[in-house]
C-alpha cells in the first residue's frame, strides 16, 4: 500500500535535472509527494515515517528501462565473445534450460542488487515471467514486463510466447496497486518474423500496452534487415507496424541519421545499454545526436556485469567520450530518471507536487566535489534508503521486503544451476 514519509532537512533535494533545493524537506501523503520545501509542512499525517536527512542528499528513484533479469547469474560470463558468439555459447544454454524456480531466483538476486543501488522502476523482458511478476510484486519495485516472443533462438514459437504474453498482461497488468505494468515483447527482427511482430504490435494497441523490441543494437541487425526487407531496422519497422510513442526500442547502436530523425518524429522512446554493448563490442550509441533530434533516450543495465543505474551511468558518460560527443551530467541524469520513467509510461523521474513518492537517500561517499549531478552520474554517492511510492524497499544495501538470507539462498541455488548446465565451478557471487 502507498506510504506517509516525511524526508527533513535534507542538505539538498534534487527536483528535476538541472533544479536542486538545498535544506529541503518532502512530504509524501498516499503514495504521491504533496509539499516540498524548507522546514516542516504545515500538516502531515497521523504515523507518517520521518527520515532525518541531515547531511544526506535525496533524489529520485533511478530507472533501468531495459534489463534482463533472467540474465544476472551469467553477467559475468562474456569471455571476450561477440554477441552472436556470447548468444551461442552462454545466453543460448542457460536460457534453453531456464526453469520458474531460477528465474524467480534470478529476479529476486538481480532486484536485489538493482533496487539497493536506487532503482525505484525497471524494464524486463525474458521467460517465465509469471515468476518474475511474482518477484517484482514481493520486492515492492515498479516495473514493466514482456515475454521475449521470438520464432527462433533458444525458446522458439512466436504464436506460443506471443498468447504468454497476453496472458501475463492478463494476469499482471495493473497489479500491486498499478506498480506492475505489463508491454508486449517482440525480441528482435532477426528473431521473429514479421508476422509475429505485426501481431505483436496489433496485440499491444488493441490493449492499450507498450512494446519492447531489440533494433539495431549489432551492424548484422542492419544487414539483416537490408538482405531480407530492403531498409534499415527501424524504417521496416515503421513500415510493417507504423511506429509510436508506445514503442520501447532496446540499444539503437547503429541507427543512422535517417531513423534518428525518423524516431523524433514518431515519438519513439530508445533505451540506451552502454556497458554490455561495450563488452560485446556492439558498438557506441550515437546519443548525443538522438537526444539532439529531441528523441527520449533512457538508459538500461540490460545484463551488465554490475547490475547497478549508478554504474551504467558511468558508462553511458564513458561511452560518450569515447565516441567523441560527451554528454553533461545532467543529459545522464534525466536519461536515468525522468526519460525512464517517460519511456516506460509511468509518471514519475521528479521530487515535485504531484509525482509519486519514488526517491532515494543518499549519503556522500567520502569527500564530496564538483555538483551533486556529477556525483550521481560517477558514483560519488551511496544509497542509505530507497523508497517506492513513500514505502521502503530497501536500506543500506538491502532489500526490506525479503530478508537477507532468503536472497543469500537464492544466490546459492544459482550456483548449483550453473554447475550443472556449464559442468564449471567456482561460481561466487
Amino acid at each position: 500500500m502507498p506510504g506517509n514519509l516525511l524526508v527533513r532537512d535534507a542538505s539538498l533535494a534534487v527536483l528535476a535535472p538541472g533544479r536542486t533545493l538545498a535544506s529541503a524537506s518532502i512530504l509524501v501523503e498516499n503514495g504521491f509527494i504533496s509539499w516540498v520545501g524548507r522546514g516542516v509542512p504545515p500538516y502531515r499525517p497521523p504515523g507518517t515515517e520521518v527520515v532525518d536527512a541531515r547531511g544526506l542528499i535525496v533524489s529520485p528513484g533511478l530507472v533501468s528501462a531495459h534489463t534482463h533479469l533472467g540474465l544476472y547469474p551469467i553477467r559475468h560470463m562474456y569471455r571476450g565473445f561477440r554477441l552472436d558468439e556470447w548468444v551461442r555459447s552462454v545466453l543460448g544454454p542457460w536460457e534453453s534450460s531456464m526453469e520458474p524456480r531460477d528465474s524467480y531466483s534470478s529476479a529476486v538476486a538481480a532486484l536485489a542488487s538493482l533496487v539497493s543501488r536506487g532503482a525505484t522502476l525497471v524494464a524486463d523482458m525474458h521467460f517465465n515471467m509469471t515468476e518474475v511478476a511474482r518477484a517484482v510484486g514481493n520486492v515492492g519495485v515498479k516495473a514493466s514486463l514482456s515475454v521475449a516472443v521470438m520464432d527462433r533462438g533458444p525458446r522458439r514459437g512466436g504464436e506460443a510466447l506471443l498468447e504468454e504474453n497476453l496472458r501475463l498482461a492478463e494476469e499482471w497488468h495493473g497489479r500491486a496497486a498499478g506498480r506492475i505494468r505489463v508491454s508486449l515483447g517482440p525480441c528482435t527482427i532477426r528473431l521473429a518474423e514479421p508476422r509475429t511482430i505485426e501481431k505483436s504490435f496489433r496485440a499491444a494497441r488493441e490493449r492499450g500496452l507498450r512494446i519492447q523490441i531489440h533494433v539495431s543494437e549489432v551492424w548484422d541487425d542492419v544487414e539483416y534487415s537490408v538482405k531480407n526487407y530492403g531498409s534499415k531496422p527501424l524504417e521496416f519497422l515503421d513500415r510493417l507496424v507504423g511506429l509510436s510513442t508506445d514503442t520501447i526500442v532496446a540499444h539503437g547502436v547503429w541507427l543512422s541519421r535517417e531513423e534518428i530523425k525518423l524516431a523524433a518524429q514518431r515519438g519513439i522512446h530508445i533505451v540506451h545499454n552502454p556497458s554490455t554493448n561495450m563488452l560485446l563490442g556492439s558498438g557506441l550509441a550515437p546519443v548525443w545526436t538522438m537526444l539532439s533530434q529531441g528523441v527520449n533516450v533512457a538508459l538500461g543495465v540490460d545484463a551488465a556485469p554490475r547490475y547497478d543505474p549508478v554504474q551504467e551511468a558511468t558508462a553511458a558518460a564513458a561511452a560518450a567520450m569515447l565516441r567523441g560527443e560527451p554528454l553533461a551530467p545532467t543529459h545522464i541524469f534525466s536519461m536515468l530518471t525522468v526519460n525512464g520513467y517517460r519511456a516506460l509510461g509511468f509518471v514519475g523521474g521528479t521530487l515535485e507536487k504531484g509525482s509519486p513518492g519514488d526517491l532515494v537517500v543518499w549519503r556522500p561517499a567520502g569527500y564530496l566535489a564538483g555538483d551533486v549531478f556529477e556525483a550521481l552520474v560517477y558514483g560519488g554517492l551511496e544509497p542509505v534508503r530507497v523508497y517506492v511510492e513513500g514505502e521502503l524497499v530497501a536500506w543500506e544495501g538491502k532489500l526490506a521486503n525479503i530478508p537477507e538470507e532468503e536472497v543469500e539462498e537464492h544466490l546459492a541455488y544459482l550456483r548449483e544451476r550453473l554447475a550443472q548446465i556449464f559442468g564449471e565451478e567456482g561460481y561466487r557471487f
